[in-house]
């Protein structure tokens, strides 16, 4: 299965710019489109999420950390949302849309965000490809994503396959 499969026409401002207002509205905190990075999204504070799978799990650096079944994720951290991503000669954007907007921001944007730091960090943080994607799973189930299975799907089939916390503990 090739990752083309889950790709949508997105239109872009250019095109139509009333499809502009998704990544306009802005929360006091969250800044979509952010104009310092080539990455769609910038945290502007710190975001929290506390899972179970997170238990005795324990990691820190620059973007997050995590413990006390807690991850930390740290203002500044920049990522794309749900990806793949292309833009199309400025016309418009081809790949996974971020969904409707649950409390002012795309659906997919928090959970996207701890997706994103598991993937970045996966040779380090000491935590295993099933439990990242039963983090996402069940942060979209939070927010009543109806395209949830859809998505945790192509994200466990696509995305990384190993994780720090899947290799075998050295003997």
């Amino acid at each position: 299965m090739s990752s083309t499969f889950l790709m949508i026409w997105y239109l872009a401002p250019a095109v139509n710019p009333k499809i502009r207002f998704i990544y306009k509205i802005t929360s006091s905190a969250d800044q979509p489109l952010n104009p310092d990075t080539q990455n769609l999204y910038r945290l502007a504070s710190p975001y929290r999420y506390k899972h179970p799978a997170l238990i005795g799990v324990n990691y820190a650096n620059r973007w997050c950390v995590i413990s006390g079944g807690e991850i930390v994720v740290q203002s500044g951290h920049a990522w794309d949302g749900c990806t793949p991503k292309f833009d199309i000669a400025g016309l418009g954007v081809v790949g996974v849309p971020d969904g409707r907007l649950y409390q002012g921001l795309p659906i997919t944007y928090y959970p996207s965000l701890v997706h994103d730091v598991f993937c970045q960090f996966k040779h380090e943080i000491r935590i295993s490809k099933a439990a990242v994607v039963q983090i996402f799973n069940d942060m979209l189930k939070e927010r009543q994503f109806g395209a949830r299975v859809l998505y945790v799907t192509a994200v466990d089939w696509l995305g990384p396959q190993q994780f720090a916390g899947d290799k075998a503990a050295p003997a």
